[in-house]
């Protein structure tokens, strides 16, 4: 926290920050679905401010990557060929928000700076307020081959007009170094190592709600059918999430009864859950336990005494599921739960024995699908 107003305060006091980033590159915002605070836009605006005003617009040649994890931001900067560069980490509250955005441009900005950075080396000749050089100066020549070059085209001197003490105040004389090859080679060494992007697994968010739909199969009576759900996380931070959803079109079923009768039954089940969730890498995960209700209406035909009656079942079960990201708010998911009916009544006709169109004891619902995610 102090860290984020520190380097916020850093950059609002130096009003050299902006001249000296003229070399800092387009950088390119992507923030994760979580990340509300600093916004994308205020990042981009930060980083703008430090760029000042180029003229001509590029396309950005790196990407800054800002996802949250917990009460913290991961900050992750990249090149154009995906290589990470920098890594930081920000313990930020709503209330920095705006010094977060200053604080992430100018991590960004003082990294480039880095890079480009070179010695002021003096001169005796120069000027006292004469521009230091971006590379080093050359090394100075050979005391052996500077004499010659120094008396060309001039009369011979006697032997005593060079001093002994020439040669060794020539070579004493320390050569200039290269600090900017040393600089780079330390920033690069300190870089984190390169990790293809098709093996990250840096941990995801978990949503506050997420709506799904996609195919099911429910096993009673083979049906496949269309799934239609949404869950919904109880605490932003905790793990407990509710489940509703329900089986679309109604399943329909037909059993003959009697001697050229028939009996025919539409149900409609709602399920229910609740459960916990955790994310394993990039893979969202949960186990619940479940309830579904079934609502039913059965009727006969052609038979004597012809009839109908409404009739609810309710099977309790367990269940697990998995969600993958594929997209900024899109998510690949899948669930399967196991059912055993506990409660329901029968269906009986006049003048035929036993139940008709029971369902079995155990039931099965397996679902493959994509959610979006409302709340983040």
């Amino acid at each position: 926290m102090h860290a984020v107003r520190l380097a916020a305060l850093v950059a609002a006091l130096s009003g050299a920050t902006t001249v000296q980033a003229a070399g800092l590159p387009p950088v390119g915002v992507i923030a994760g679905p979580a990340v509300a605070c600093p916004s994308r836009d205020a990042v981009q605006t930060a980083l703008s401010r430090l760029r000042g005003r180029p003229a001509v617009e590029s396309a950005p040649a790196h990407r800054l990557f800002i996802e949250r994890m917990g009460d913290q931001l991961h900050v992750e900067l990249r090149d154009g060929a995906d290589h990470i560069l920098l890594v930081r980490e920000l313990q930020v509250s709503a209330s920095d928000c705006e010094h977060a955005a200053q604080a992430i441009a100018l991590i960004v900005e003082r990294h480039f700076r880095a890079l480009d950075w070179s010695p002021s080396v003096p001169s005796s000749s120069a000027s006292p307020g004469a521009a230091a050089p971006r590379s080093p100066p050359p090394l100075p020549a050979p005391a052996n081959s500077a004499l010659p070059a120094a008396t060309a085209g001039a009369a011979p001197a006697p032997p005593i007009a060079v001093p002994a003490a020439a040669p060794e105040e020539v070579s004493a004389t320390p050569a200039p170094t290269a600090p900017p090859a040393i600089a780079v080679t330390a920033a690069v060494k300190a870089s984190p190592p390169t990790r293809p992007a098709l093996l990250r697994l840096d941990p995801v968010t978990l949503p506050r709600l997420v709506i799904g739909v996609g195919p099911a199969f429910w096993s009673r009576d083979s049906t496949f059918a269309i799934a239609v759900g949404g869950r919904w996380r109880v605490l932003a931070g905790g793990p407990f999430e509710i489940g509703l959803g329900t089986l679309l079109p109604p399943l329909q079923a037909s059993a003959p009864v009697g001697s050229g009768g028939s009996a025919h039954v539409t149900a409609v089940p709602l399920a229910g859950s609740l459960g916990l969730a955790a994310a394993l890498g990039r893979l969202a995960t949960g186990a619940h336990v479940g309830g579904m209700l079934t609502i039913e209406h059965g009727r006969s035909e052609a038979i004597p005494d012809a009839a109908a009656a409404w009739r609810t079942m309710f099977a309790l079960g367990l269940g697990i599921s998995a969600a993958w990201p594929i997209m900024d708010r899109l998510r690949l998911m899948g669930s399967l739960d196991g059912y055993r009916t506990v409660l329901g009544q029968s269906y009986a006709i006049a003048g035929v024995s036993g139940a008709v169109l029971e369902p079995a004891p155990w039931q099965l619902v397996a679902v493959l699908g994509a959610e979006v995610v409302i709340s983040p």
